[in-house]
């Protein structure tokens, strides 16, 4: 095995260890995630450039990879939440707040 197929599942059982998975998922998810690439490489492979360009892999793609129902269940439920954010409250934090007793903007203390 290479240094580079290693360090790839390290990092992705390590993801799945942030995830709270056990070993065994996070082994699995490792083992999914490789031969669901190679498959991928083989695939392209046989495609033109533009069609490679315009590839995608979606949430449920990934989602169908999970090992177990309950694996699938919890990256569902992440994502409903992470939809559920305002993306500028993630990007950018709070600059400024509103003081009705000044009725001004003020910059926001850290």
């Amino acid at each position: 095995m290479g240094v580079g197929r290693q360090a790839s599942r390290r990092l992705i059982r390590a993801a799945a260890r942030s995830n709270s998975l056990s070993g065994s998922d996070g082994r699995d998810a490792a083992v999914s995630c490789a031969r669901s690439y190679r498959k991928s490489m083989r695939r392209y492979s046989q495609m033109s450039p533009l069609e490679i360009w315009y590839a995608r892999i979606d949430a449920d793609d990934i989602i169908a990879l999970a090992p177990n129902a309950r694996i699938k269940a919890q990256a569902r439920q992440r994502i409903a939440k992470g939809k559920e954010q305002n993306g500028s409250e993630l990007d950018f934090p709070r600059l400024a707040e509103w003081s009705a007793a000044t009725s001004a903007f003020m910059t926001a203390r850290r």
